[in-house]
């Protein structure tokens, strides 16, 4: 009890003043990639993640229709492997997978959805241990991690989970409150679970949201501290997890515009008219980070297209100190970036231009000077 109250009593937000820094770096696209599925991949991929294995590149994707997890040969685009895990009453089953982490080919912590169970692996799929969560409504290891905005990080002897509000944001504002930590670690070795005093920006205070903005994104920097992408906040927020303390830092889009709170209505509209901050993604080759913002839709007749919302996204380029450096604007035929993850060559987003159900399709962007 005296750790967590030191924990909450020491943590403090600094606001740090608006600093653009003119640079050379730019975006463009470089080339495009595809990854060639099968007849049992699902096309639209919500949880990806980029592991090396002797020097060779591949993309980790959680496979919803068969349970598994696919791993592709990232230079031929083809599925290498895949690791279907048990989903029934049997002591050693997974259940629904909800999500992952790797840290190399042999050695992955997967995650159950509703059941209090971390099963450790290789990308093999040979068991290593099977860990219990505490019993605990709030520490249920469920769908929320299996969120690719949400990614677990693994670092050191601990992995992080970041946990949005179960209820629902409509009916129950104190979700967004400081009340709420947003931030768990899980020490491997003891196997504590740990809230840390993360929570959602002032701007959120006291308002109704919709259940898109519960979400948010984080990444996690080169010195070990999670960087954080609020849907309304034109600041990121950073976590220092030695420290215990948070920076908000100056990063929105040149095409920003305030969001405004849900009243009533058709929440697909609301959300359409309204633009929204995206995933935010730490680029270790090139030591900066990019935010993605969706601007609102202009077309009134053309709020919902195949179930996406056909937004104007834009990346915003920090550099390791959290300062903008440029933008970059996507074609509108990327609709949200649940699927991009940065490689050796640059950044990767995907896009459905010609909605080919066998491959999922990428832009590759690299760097400009």
């Amino acid at each position: 009890m005296c750790v967590l109250m030191c924990l909450f009593a020491c943590t403090s937000t600094e606001t740090h003043q608006d600093n653009f820094v003119s640079s050379p770096f730019n975006l463009a696209v470089s080339d495009t990639f595809s990854l060639h599925l099968d007849t049992l991949t699902s096309e639209f991929i919500v949880f990806a993640d980029v592991c090396e294995n002797k020097g060779k590149e591949y993309l980790a994707i959680k496979n919803k229709i068969l349970n598994a997890i696919d791993v592709f040969d990232l230079e031929k685009g083809r599925l290498q492997h895949r690791i279907a895990f048990a989903q029934g009453d049997d002591k050693n089953a997974l259940g629904n997978l909800a999500g992952f982490c790797i840290k190399d080919f042999s050695d992955m912590f997967v995650f159950s959805n509703h059941l209090q169970k971390i099963i450790r692996t290789d990308t093999s799929g040979v068991l290593k241990s099977i860990y219990r969560t505490p019993d605990d409504d709030l520490l249920l290891v469920g769908g929320y991690i299996g969120i690719d905005l949400m990614l677990p990080i693994w670092r050191n002897n601990k992995i992080y989970f970041s946990l949005p509000p179960f209820s629902d944001p409509l009916e129950d504002k104190d979700g967004f409150s400081e009340k709420y930590k947003l931030e768990y670690e899980w020490n491997i070795k003891d196997r504590s679970f740990l809230p840390l005093s993360v929570f959602y920006p002032s701007v959120f205070a006291g308002k109704k949201w919709g259940v898109h903005h519960t979400f948010f994104s984080r990444t996690i920097g080169q010195s070990g501290e999670f960087v954080y992408s609020f849907s309304v906040d034109e600041n990121i927020r950073v976590y220092n997890p030695k420290e215990k303390n948070l920076h908000d830092f100056p990063a929105k889009s040149d095409k920003h515009q305030t969001v405004k709170p849900y009243e009533t209505g058709d929440y697909l509209d609301y959300f359409a008219k309204n633009a929204h901050y995206d995933k935010i993604i730490f680029d270790k080759y090139r030591q900066v980070y990019y935010r993605f913002y969706f601007s609102p839709v202009s077309q009134e007749n053309n709020f919902i297209k195949g179930n996406r919302i056909p937004k104007r996204g834009y990346v915003i380029i920090l550099n390791d100190k959290f300062q903008k450096i440029s933008e970059t604007t996507l074609p509108i035929s990327v609709k949200f970036p649940f699927t991009a993850f940065v490689a050796k060559n640059g950044l990767y987003v995907s896009f459905d231009e010609e909605n080919k159900e066998d491959e999922l399709r990428f832009l590759l962007y690299s760097p400009i000077k």
